[in-house]
């Protein structure tokens, strides 16, 4: 399954979670190239398609590590 591919980068969740926060905390608005790539998270996010299927891979994963 490709979730395992993705985690298998990484130690744990929660070290993948804080390398995002990371990363994206680090964008500034000002900056004209960070602000496209903080306007392209936005839209994304805030599509009620990827939304919804984010939502369900997350419980998914979750039940799947918690198993």
């Amino acid at each position: 399954m490709r979730y395992k591919e993705f985690l298998a980068e990484y130690k744990s969740v929660k070290q993948a979670q804080q390398q995002v926060i990371q990363t994206l905390s680090g964008l500034q608005a000002d900056n004209p190239e960070h602000a496209k790539i903080l306007d392209k998270i936005y839209k994304i996010i805030n599509t009620d398609s990827i939304g919804g299927k984010i939502d369900k891979a997350s419980k998914i994963i979750n039940n799947m590590l918690s198993a």
